[in-house]
Formats: structure tokens, sequence, C-alpha cells
């Protein structure tokens, strides 16, 4: 079990790690546990290379899905965990669920066309499948792969002595962030009160800038 989740495991759960594209063993998995829902959220990250990006956010939802399939178990919600990278670079804002996707990057494009194979194949296989455009997570845990943690860490070491200085990208870029307990929360109505077919952002629903968040962390540190 990764060091993370060692403390919030306990006897009602249990931690099974497997390659996502390993159908068969998925399939056996599924038909074991026979889960009520499921959440799928393993994906490749933006500086990931293309040939990660396209096995796990795109191979790895058809996967799922055949597994879920192939397993029999009549699960009552599927919750596929997309990004709102898809959308691109808006045209106005808020963002509504059917504003036009036009993916910039690789990373955008890979998890659009895992929405498009999810939903062909949850119209094959006849399977409660939707989406959730997730936005900004933050919070405790998350890697430094993620500006927001990043500036954590580095403000960190500046106030233990350990760094100079605080290096930053682009400050007057604003994203929509939410808390990763809020994220999970909101992946959880989904999964029980969502509608099969349906598209949903999960948000805060605020636009901050990177330079409020670095103010932030300063202060906090």
């Amino acid at each position: 079990v990764p060091r993370a989740l060692r403390r919030a495991l306990d006897e009602r759960y249990e931690y099974v790690p497997l390659d996502l594209a390993d159908t068969p063993s998925l399939t056996r998995l599924i038909t074991g546990f026979e889960p009520d829902h499921v959440i799928h959220l393993e994906a490749a990250l933006r500086d990931e290379p293309l040939e990660r990006l396209l096995a796990a956010n795109v191979q790895g939802v058809a996967s799922l899905l055949s597994a879920v399939a192939g397993s029999g178990v009549a699960v009552r919600a599927i919750v596929l965990g997309s990004s709102g990278a898809v959308y691109g670079t808006p045209a106005s804002l808020p963002i509504a669920e059917d504003a036009t996707c036009a993916p910039v990057d690789a990373y955008g494009v890979s998890k659009h066309a895992g929405e498009a194979i999810g939903r062909l194949l949850a119209e094959r296989h006849r399977l409660p499948v939707l989406v959730a455009r997730i936005f900004n997570p933050l919070g405790p845990g998350q890697d430094e792969r993620h500006a927001t943690s990043a500036f954590a860490m580095q403000a960190v070491e500046v106030a233990a002595g350990r760094r100079l200085r605080i290096e930053v990208g682009a400050l007057d870029t604003t994203r929509d962030f939410i808390d990763a307990r809020d994220l999970a929360s909101a992946l959880a109505l989904l999964a029980e009160r969502g509608t099969p077919g349906a598209t949903y952002n999960v948000a805060g629903g605020i636009e901050t800038r990177g330079a409020e968040v670095l103010a932030e962390v300063l202060r906090a540190c």
C-alpha cells in the first residue's frame, strides 16, 4: 500500500495494485468485488510522453469499461474522471458543460478522446457512464508537479533557510481550484445521483490568479 494511503485505510478497505491495461485481471477483480459504483481516476499528467497519455487516458478507459462489461456485474454508475483541459481556452466564463471543446495540448486531447471512447463503449455495452470534468484539485499530499504544491514546497524551504528564492512561471494565469476533499465528496455525489450519459464540471467556481495563490502560500509560511 502506498505510504500516503496507509493512514486512510482500515479493515473496511482493500488496496489492489493492478495494471489498468491488463483487462482480463481487471475483469476478474471486478467480478470478485461486485462494486455498486466505479470511479475512474487513473490518468497520465501533462508532462508525460504522448505514448503514456494515450495509454492511460484513452486505452485505460477502454480497458476499464471492457472489464466492467465482461464481468457481468450490474454497476449502478461509472464516473469517468476527465479534465477541464478539454475546453482549451474558453471564449467566455463561466464554462458550461455544453461549451465547445478545443483542447490546446496533448493532455487535453487525450482526456477528450478518453471521454469519446467512454461514451462509445457505454452505448455499446449499455453501461451507466457519466463524465466528471475535474478542474484544478489541490490539497494535502499533492506532488510538486502542480504549481500550488511547488509554491508551498519552495516557500517552506525558504523559511527553513534551505533555499534563497522561489522559482515561478507566469503568475497572471488564472485557474479554478477545488479542494481535493470537496472533489471527493462531489465524485461520491455524482456516483449516487448523477445521470448516466451526462457530463458535469467539477470545480470551485472561483477564478484565481497564480499571484494570489503564491501570496497566500507566503502568508501561510
